[in-house]
Parts: structure tokens; C-alpha cells; sequence
């Protein structure tokens, strides 16, 4: 056991976290809601550095108390964080009179502590992505039944996504492709070009927000609960060349949208949805047409 370790150990939306150990390592699912591919499973050989590796229906037997080699008890369990979703906590565990008591004593939830046993190294689930195939990144996923129509790879690296048609709310997108905010300060930044009605990057829970292509116009807009689509900024035409988009989240939950480096409309306070954390997405929508997106870079975060 070396080192400590700073609460949340996943400042995710890897809501309602079960975990077992297999040997020396240690294995979280967490609910997924209404994305696809759902159930997904992270990886940890210390209970504090976890990776992604992929989903399914595994058997596992639901529990967020785990055992480590050593025979020292941890107990994870989430906080709800608003528009961050319901990020993981690990907790020291011990038994008392033959009860469980969870935290510091006399069971006070710790910020910092001693790290469990383990050969971990520092590690975060995946966000970025370079879009070099063949498959997606496991840390995406559909807001509804995928068509394998929607998206290919492009030779290089890159990703097209098909424009499919749509009521223009993209609370009703099921083609909108997305990830949990990857933690509670990053920028995400693309690059992409239009044959088609509109694409772009996105923030977006029971609210949201987007930057990107509308035609040949760069566009910013909002939607408020249960409201549709306006401007949050002039739209700007700029021909058929690529354009370089991009959000800036901070831990307040507030998200300003880019431009290259130019902040455009004034900061949108990110919003939970359903059952979940809001969701960093890419989407493509009209009648017929292409957009194509760059690698997705994700920087300012830490594991």
C-alpha cells in the first residue's frame, strides 16, 4: 500500500456502482440507462485507477463492498453532482460489534486516505478519441439502437458520421453518439466539415447547448428545458472550409463553447438529464449529407 488517494476515484456518471475482485483484480459496472452499448465494465488492479474495457451482461454478484487481497474491506458508493452525474467514492471499511462501519470513524465519509493494496498505476476511463477504427472507443455511446449506417472511419483517422434526419431537438437525436463528462474541468475540441443540413459538438441533459455547422454557417445554440432551439450567438458564415469547435467545462458546471480559441455566447450552465449526468456528444442531422470530425481531444483533466 503506497500513496494516497483523493475522493471521487471517478468524477464520472458511473452511477450505482457494483464491484467484485477476481484474483488481484477488481472489476465496476454501472448503470447505463437508456445508452447503447449498456453495462459498462472498468478495470482496476487498486480500486482507485480504473480503465474502461468494454460492456455487457457479465454475471456478477451486485455488490459495492469488495475485499482486497490483504483482507482490508472498501466499500464504493456514488455522490450525485448535478450535471456531472453520480461520481464514485471509495471508502475505507471495518466492522464494528459485527456491523459495517463505512468511512473514518465513527463513520464519517473520507476526502483523502491511504491507498488500498494494489499494483495500480495512474489511469482514467478513456475520453479523447483519435477515430483510427475500427471500432468505437468503448467510452461512447448512442442515445438510441445504433444503425451501423450512421458512422465509418475514415482512411487516416477520422471520423464521418452520416446526417440522418430529425425534429431538430436533440433531446430526441438517436443518433447523437456521447460520453459521460469526463470529469469536473476538461475542454474537448474537434474539427468539422459539412455536406449536409448540420452537425456539431455538444453539451446537453434536460438543457443544452452546441457549436458547429448549420450549411455553410457557423452557428452557437441553446435549448432550455422543454423549449426549442435560439441562437445563443450571431451566426457567422464561413464558407466550405473546416471549422475548429470546441467547450471548456469548469466545476461549476458551466461550459463555454469555442471557437478555434475564440469564446462564443456567453457560459451555459450544463444540466443533468434523466437518470443521468449530461452527456458530451457529437451529432449529424438533416436529409442526406456527411459531417467529418477530427480526433476529439480532451485536455485538463487528471487521473
Amino acid at each position: 500500500m503506497t500513496g494516497t488517494y483523493r475522493n471521487p476515484v471517478l468524477h464520472a456518471d458511473w452511477s450505482d456502482p457494483d464491484v467484485i475482485r477476481v484474483g488481484d483484480d477488481f472489476y465496476l459496472v454501472a448503470s447505463s440507462f437508456h445508452r447503447v452499448p449498456g453495462l459498462p465494465i472498468l478495470h482496476s488492479r487498486d480500486l482507485v485507477n480504473w480503465s474502461i474495457i468494454g460492456h455487457g451482461l457479465p454475471w456478477l454478484e451486485p455488490e459495492a463492498w469488495v475485499t482486497t487481497v490483504d483482507g482490508a474491506d472498501w466499500f464504493l458508493h456514488f455522490q450525485d453532482k448535478g450535471a456531472f452525474g453520480r461520481v464514485v467514492h471509495l471508502q475505507p471499511m471495518r466492522w464494528v460489534d459485527g456491523w459495517p462501519s463505512i468511512g473514518a470513524p465513527p463513520g464519517q465519509p473520507v476526502l483523502s486516505h491511504a491507498k488500498p493494496s494494489g499494483s495500480g498505476v495512474p489511469t482514467a476511463p478513456a475520453a479523447g478519441d483519435d477515430f483510427a477504427g475500427p471500432v468505437l472507443g468503448a467510452q461512447w455511446a448512442w442515445a438510441g439502437n445504433p444503425d451501423p449506417g450512421w458512422w465509418s472511419f475514415q482512411p487516416g483517422g477520422g471520423l464521418r458520421l452520416a446526417c440522418v434526419p430529425s425534429g431538430g431537438d436533440l433531446r430526441r437525436l438517436p443518433n447523437l453518439l456521447g460520453q459521460r463528462l469526463p470529469a469536473d474541468r476538461f475542454r474537448a475540441t474537434t474539427t468539422l466539415r459539412l455536406t449536409g443540413a448540420r452537425a456539431g459538438l455538444t453539451i446537453l441533459g434536460r438543457s443544452y447547448a452546441w457549436i458547429g455547422l448549420e450549411g455553410r454557417t457557423l452557428v452557437h445554440r441553446v435549448a432550455g428545458e422543454g423549449e426549442p432551439e435560439r441562437d445563443a450567438a450571431p451566426p457567422v458564415a464561413v464558407g466550405d472550409a473546416a471549422v475548429a469547435v470546441g467547450v471548456e467545462v469548469t466545476p461549476d458546471g458551466y461550459c463555454q463553447f469555442l471557437a478555434g480559441e475564440r469564446p462564443v455566447g456567453p457560459p451555459f450552465a450544463a444540466t443533468a438529464g434523466h437518470w443521468v449526468g449530461a452527456t458530451l456528444g457529437l451529432f449529424a442531422a438533416g436529409d442526406g449529407g456527411v459531417a467529418d470530425v477530427t480526433a476529439l481531444h480532451i485536455t485538463g483533466t487528471s487521473p
